[in-house]
């Protein structure tokens, strides 16, 4: 793994308090969201989403990708969560994330790593949002 890869799971894993404080206040001020998350939640999700964003780094699997969308998305999309409600929620995810790990970076790393995230995140959110509207989910 390249140092700027390594780099960036570090500070993700270093600042997991920080980014459930930061995502829980984002989730409070948000009337747009309906549903709403628990510290244990945002703590399952975001150690998720680091956990696959280090498989894609590897490259070695696509495992834990394939289970969230296979298993994850489905049934929130079953129990409910609207398409809109859910891509709402990735770009506040991603916006959180970027604003809180970038920064936090050494300034050699940071660029690499924000190019990597932003692409990562991207193809999440439009594969989330395809994935809705084959499941038959609510906009």
């Amino acid at each position: 793994m390249e140092a700027w890869a390594r780099e960036f799971l570090d500070v993700w894993q270093a600042n997991r308090d920080r980014i459930a404080d930061t995502m829980l206040r984002a989730i409070a001020d948000n009337p747009h969201l309906p549903v709403k998350y628990t510290r244990e939640d945002v703590m399952q999700i975001f150690d998720g989403v680091r956990a696959m964003a280090e498989e894609a780094l590897l490259g070695q699997s696509t495992e834990l990708r394939e289970m969230y969308m296979d298993t994850v998305l489905p049934s929130m999309f079953a129990g409910g969560q609207p398409i809109g409600a859910l891509a709402g929620q990735v770009v506040i995810n991603a916006m959180l994330l970027q604003s809180v790990l970038i920064p936090a970076m050494s300034a050699e790393n940071g660029e690499k790593a924000a190019t990597f995230f932003r692409n990562f995140y991207c193809k999440i959110c439009m594969d989330s949002v395809r994935l809705g509207i084959e499941q038959g989910g609510k906009p």
